[in-house]
């Protein structure tokens, strides 16, 4: 698959190119793995679930290349191994900055963004457009969002996104092997896993807050769910790390 190409740049991190694939945001492994110091991106981005990762057709200097891509649990994944420091600052504007830049406009407005829109005035026009209509659409959300502010206060309060990490790299933090975290969570019935594969939560975990089911969309078009530990969870399993080793 081919796609158009957004470059993020950074002082302290680099040059970062991103996709906008079906709204969901994707990084150049590569980039990602120069930005955080991580050696060998093959081998890297070999280590992440197939969920995580993807192939990509990009235009570059030397023509059009695949290149391996990763989206957003597969960047968390990243920032857990590495040992940058600035690994934190890292994912700090890639969630501030990045990803709600393609997801609002489609666009960052970087130097060399600001000079094509001084060259071509229609593309004020453009992203005026966008932002018109992200307005409507915010607004359509804020009234769904009062219908539904219990329901909204309980993510607020448990389980926002940018808190949450995959059972990869919750393992990781709690510093055990992923393959017995993952059993522990089975054999407690905090999980289990459905036909398809996928590790899913049991109705209560969820409801108290442990976990967060989130939508994927691949790179090849194919939807699906993973399970994110949210801030809650890892609490409630770092005190429970005897019962997991």
């Amino acid at each position: 698959m081919e796609n158009k190409l957004m470059i993020f740049e950074n002082n302290a991190f680099g040059k970062v190119r991103t996709l906008n694939l079906n709204g969901e945001p994707w990084f150049v492994a590569a980039d990602v793995c120069k930005a955080l110091e991580l050696g060998n991106p093959s081998m890297t981005v070999e280590r992440l679930d197939d969920d995580e990762k993807g192939i990509s057709t990009i235009d570059t200097l030397g023509g059009k290349q695949r290149m391996a891509i990763i989206n957003e649990p597969g960047l968390y994944s990243l920032v857990i191994t590495s040992r940058k420091p600035e690994a934190k600052a890292f994912k700090r504007w890639i969630t501030h900055e990045v990803i709600p830049a393609i997801r609002k406009h489609g666009a960052y407005m970087t130097k060399s963004v600001l000079e094509q829109v001084l060259e071509n005035p229609e593309l004020v026009l453009l992203m005026a457009q966008r932002m018109l209509e992200e307005q409507r659409k915010n607004e359509l959300l804020q009234q769904e969002l009062r219908l539904a502010k219990p329901k909204a206060d309980f993510y607020d309060a448990f389980i926002h996104p940018e808190c949450c990490t995959n059972l990869r790299a919750t393992a990781k933090e709690l510093k055990v092997p992923e393959k017995m975290f993952t059993a522990f969570l089975i054999r407690k019935r905090y999980l289990y896993r459905a036909p398809s594969g996928t590790l899913l939560p049991y109705a209560k975990p969820a409801s108290d807050g442990l976990f967060f089911v989130k939508d994927y969309i691949a790179v090849n078009g194919h939807q699906g769910v993973y399970t994110l530990v949210t801030p809650k969870g890892k609490t409630l399993f770092l005190s429970m790390l005897d019962e997991i080793a």
